[in-house]
């Protein structure tokens, strides 16, 4: 490949080949790896995006500018270069573009395209120990207000106390209703007994 284009892709980028799709550089965001006690650095891949090939506005004008051409010769140029570079692809060939990967087709047929940048850091990982400080004091926004974490710890503390200190009410109520219930049968019970008794008056004779 040209040392324009690798110039062009280092600098923006990303980089569109006609016929074939893009190459964009992208940075991975460090991430905090938990298991290993440390946080992953930023890295670096290159992602291929099969579909979008168009270049941008400005790619020719780098390249006319670059090569100290006209911008009919700079397109002219560029695409006689993809479509070689495409034709090679599909006939079988490996293309390396040195630097940035290479380009070949899988056993479907498909281009594929494999980065020279395999997982590249740009710093190495760093030794990250958890700490969890129990005392330390936040904001928490409950609803529309504005509370600590002391004044949320205290009132669902307050919360769990009352209902434990309630459950003899919710006892009493219930024992209160079984005494009713149980005096209230017997009080019927008295009553058939007092009533359903034999009536019959016997006479004594004298």
């Amino acid at each position: 490949m040209d040392e324009v284009l690798n110039r062009y892709f280092f600098q923006r980028k990303s980089i569109s080949i006609p016929g074939l799709g893009s190459l964009v550089a992208e940075s991975i965001p460090a991430i905090t790896d938990f298991a290993n006690r440390q946080i992953l650095p930023v890295q670096q891949k290159i992602r291929f995006d099969k579909y979008f090939d168009a270049p941008e506005k400005d790619f020719f004008n780098y390249l006319s500018a670059q090569k100290s051409m006209p911008d009919f010769e700079a397109i002219r140029w560029y695409n006689e270069l993809a479509a070689d570079l495409c034709n090679r692809i599909r006939s079988g060939e490996t293309v390396k573009w040195p630097g940035v990967g290479m380009f070949k087709k899988d056993f479907g047929g498909d281009i594929v395209f494999e980065s020279a940048w395999p997982a590249f850091e740009l710093y190495p990982p760093v030794r990250a120990e958890r700490v969890i400080r129990r005392d330390a004091s936040h904001s928490i926004r409950v609803g529309d207000q504005e509370k600590t974490n002391y004044e949320m710890s205290q009132w669902l503390s307050d919360d769990v106390q009352r209902e434990k200190a309630a459950w003899w009410i919710y006892a009493v109520i219930i024992a209160a209703a079984a005494l009713l219930v149980l005096f209230f049968h017997g009080y019927r019970q008295h009553l058939r007994w007092g009533f359903s008794g034999n009536q019959q008056h016997i006479e004594i004779g004298r």
